[in-house]
């Protein structure tokens, strides 16, 4: 966004690109997007995550990311984040982490 913006971006790591984490990265991004016909909401998506981080994680930042999430990943692919899709063309999902349901673009 920034670039067709017109601004210039520079991306910086302590590593090399091959080794940097989002190149080595092998999870995705989490979304409550109910493509998988599982009833998935952003509600749910919370209170899983809450979940999952055992008390650590603080509950108002887990609601605004999982409220957010679903429009930041329709955005990222409208960008060109090449996620995989199924073949009716809509972003595929798989279980990962202590997710209930398929949540996770993927790439």
């Amino acid at each position: 966004t920034a670039v067709k913006n017109g601004w210039t971006v520079k991306l910086v790591s302590s590593l090399a690109s091959e080794r940097a984490q989002s190149v080595m990265a092998e999870g995705g991004i989490n979304a409550a997007l109910n493509t998988k016909g599982e009833e998935d909401s952003p509600e749910q998506h919370y209170a899983d995550t809450l979940t999952a981080a055992c008390g650590l994680a603080d509950p108002n930042a887990v609601w605004g990311m999982t409220q957010a999430a679903p429009e930041l990943v329709h955005s990222l692919h409208r960008l060109g984040v090449q996620f995989n899709v199924t073949d009716d063309d809509e972003l595929d999902l798989r279980n990962f982490g202590g997710q209930k349901k398929k949540r996770t673009a993927f790439a």
